[in-house]
C-alpha cells in the first residue's frame, strides 16, 4: 500500500470512528439489557439512520481532508504515519516490510496456515 493510500485510509477510519462515537445508541451496549427484541431493533435502526445522516453531512469536509492527507503524505516518511518504525521481522506475529513507497504487513498465521 502506498504512503498516500495508507494515510487516506487511516484518515477515513479516524473520521468514521468520530462519527460513530458521536452517534448515541449505535452500539448494542447502549441499549438496556432488559429491552425486548423489537425495541432493540427499533433503537438500532434509528441509530444506524442517524449515523448515515451524520456521514452524509460530514462527507464534503471528509473528502477535503482525505485529499489534503493524500497529497501531503506523498513526501512524508513512513515514520510520520506509523506509531512504530516497521522492520522486517517475524516477531511478534507479523512479517513487515517497507520501501520508500509501500508498507506491507502479513500475519504469520496467514503464511503458514496455523
Amino acid at each position: 500500500m502506498s504512503r498516500q493510500l495508507y494515510a487516506a485510509c487511516a484518515e477515513l477510519f479516524r473520521a468514521d470512528r468520530e462519527i460513530a462515537e458521536r452517534t448515541p445508541g449505535l452500539r448494542a451496549e447502549h441499549h438496556p439489557a432488559d429491552a425486548e427484541d423489537d425495541e432493540r431493533e427499533q433503537w438500532s435502526t434509528a441509530a444506524r439512520r442517524e449515523y448515515r445522516e451524520r456521514q452524509d453531512e460530514a462527507r464534503p469536509v471528509i473528502q477535503r481532508r482525505l485529499h489534503q492527507v493524500f497529497t501531503v503524505s506523498r513526501d512524508q516518511p513512513w515514520e510520520h504515519r506509523l506509531a512504530n518504525t516497521p522492520r522486517f521481522t517475524l516477531a511478534p506475529a507479523a512479517l513487515e516490510a517497507t520501501t520508500p513507497e509501500t508498507y506491507l504487513a502479513v500475519e504469520t498465521d496467514d503464511l503458514f496456515g496455523r
